[in-house]
């Protein structure tokens, strides 16, 4: 008798406590999970009209280095001035934009050179505030030009256009910094 009173006393209140544990945990996940779960009923072997590789990949899918675009020089030539794989609609190659500004960037449906190409500077500055305090701030107006450079395939211009922006930047930041008595320029660099 002391087995039975046992189990129904200790095992079995810790068995239906972890159940609802995992219940609960199970009713959690399933929210987080994009689409939510997927019944064997609903997969149906053709891609919906829609869908869009990058919904579900923030990173750009990679392509031959000799691929040229749209008549320009190859991304073979991005690749050697960049020091990196630059692949087909690379939103990182575009300066100012890393790799989470280009998940944001593709959240909005800006995926390619040619819709950043065409997006207005008001529209990157509105889906950057959306994003967050801590992107608001950026400055996207030289990213339509570079963009139509990259999609034209025109790298040397970007690679020496994107070298001047950085050559401006770090003047301002030169003149910004105030100095110590002690220190000078170049100690700073």
């Amino acid at each position: 008798m002391e087995g039975y009173l046992y189990f129904f006393l200790k095992v079995l209140p810790v068995l239906a406590v972890t159940a609802v544990i995992f219940a609960w945990f199970g009713w959690w996940l399933r929210g987080k999970i994009p689409g939510g779960c997927v019944r064997e009923n609903d997969v149906t072997d053709a891609p919906s009209p829609t869908f869009r590789p990058t919904e579900i990949f923030s990173f750009p899918m990679p392509v031959p280095s000799a691929v040229s675009t749209a008549g320009g020089e190859s991304l073979g030539l991005a690749s050697e001035l960049w020091g990196r794989e630059i692949a087909q609609d690379d939103l990182t190659a575009i300066l100012g934009i890393s790799t989470r500004i280009a998940g944001i960037l593709t959240a909005a449906g800006v995926v390619t050179w040619r819709d950043l190409a065409g997006c207005e500077n008001e529209r990157l500055r509105s889906i950057l505030k959306t994003a967050g305090a801590r992107f608001a701030s950026l400055d996207p107006s030289s990213w339509p030009g570079q963009a139509t450079m990259a999609r034209d395939g025109k790298w040397r211009e970007l690679y020496h256009w994107q070298n001047e922006i950085r050559s401006q930047s770090a003047e301002v930041m030169k003149k910004a910094i105030p100095l110590k008595k002690s220190q000078t320029r170049n100690q700073d660099l």
